[in-house]
């Protein structure tokens, strides 16, 4: 995956190809950050870290339900022992999705 930046006004552009679709448009992502030059070049590079190794969740369009499921699917399953990954289910389903999955 590729991205750049481009200045918008007072505010930084971030743009991040993600290829294409079914039908052959283009699929990108964009997102805006206010600040300076540097901070919206490490917030593409992180972008595109988390894209690379499928971290990556809309920040606007889950739940943290949703979230947390996807989490102990895509990182901690892979990356932490069973016995961990066991530990962590328990506390995710146990505490934390009755208490703050709705938000």
């Amino acid at each position: 995956m590729k991205g750049h930046i481009r200045k918008r006004g007072k505010a930084w552009a971030i743009v991040v190809k993600l290829g294409k679709d079914a039908q052959g448009k283009r699929w990108q992502k964009w997102q805006t950050v206010h600040g300076t030059k540097k901070e919206a070049e490490a917030e593409l590079a992180r972008i595109l870290y988390e894209l690379n190794t499928g971290m990556y969740a809309e920040p606007h369009r889950m739940l943290v339900s949703d979230y947390l499921k996807r989490w102990l699917a895509d990182y901690a399953r892979p990356t932490v022992s069973m016995r961990a990954y066991e530990s962590y289910k328990g506390i995710v389903d146990g505490h934390l999705i009755p208490a703050i999955g709705h938000y």
